[in-house]
């Protein structure tokens, strides 16, 4: 959190908001993989990947890998890629030194359900 209080403006203007600021999240925006990669955020992603250029370069490695949904976990512990299909092992070069963890996930995302 320090580095992102960091980077914040000293003087922000409370009148300015980004779309995703403003956001509510609807049961279609979690419809599909696709879906939510349309609204994933992550507000760590700027102020780690500027003190740990690593971070950038792997979420890079993932957009050019075909993944068509990668992010930080958090604060950063993990970056991940959701790919269709898994890529080629020999294009995956661009995370030498990375430990990776193939993982498969539901075709659906689990829809939520509404209690009381």
């Amino acid at each position: 959190y320090k580095w992102i209080d960091e980077d914040r403006p000293t003087d922000p203007d409370p009148t300015v908001y980004s779309a995703s600021d403003l956001l509510l999240i609807t049961e279609e925006m979690l419809g599909s993989w696709s879906s939510i990669a349309r609204v994933n955020r992550n507000d760590f992603i700027g102020p780690v990947a500027d003190r740990r250029p690593k971070i950038r370069e792997f979420l890079g490695v993932f957009k050019e890998t075909g993944s068509f949904l990668c992010s930080m976990s958090g604060s950063g512990s993990g970056v991940y890629g959701v790919y269709e299909a898994l890529p080629d092992a020999s294009a995956l070069g661009g995370f030498d030194g990375a430990t990776m963890i193939p993982t498969r996930t539901a075709d659906k995302v689990v829809q939520p359900i509404r209690i009381g």
